[in-house]
């Protein structure tokens, strides 16, 4: 027969899902993070909303994920002004506690 031990809670983790609009661009930032822990992955996906609806809709992806930052855009160019943008947010997201 099995040993068993009572199962105890090690972490508390908090989930947070942000919206902002970027020039036309509608964004949602996903982050979670341990009470009192530093937050050291951040998920943004994001569309262009000022087309028409008829056209394909430009999509982006960024993730940063601890040192490592991956950024796609798929219909659109790259938007460097955008990126900064995300990358400042990002930055006070995972700045340390202080």
């Amino acid at each position: 027969m099995a040993t068993t031990t009572k199962r105890v809670n090690i972490s508390t983790r908090t989930q947070k899902n942000d919206s902002m609009e970027i020039n036309g661009w509608k964004l949602n930032f996903q982050y979670s993070f341990e009470t009192g822990k530093q937050v050291k992955d951040v998920q943004v996906n994001g569309v262009f909303t000022a087309l028409d609806q008829s056209a394909v809709q430009p999509f982006l992806s960024y993730a940063k994920s601890g040192t490592n930052t991956n950024i796609s855009f798929s219909n659109a160019e790259c938007d460097n002004e955008l990126v900064a943008a995300i990358t400042a947010e990002v930055e006070l997201i995972t700045a340390p506690m202080a």
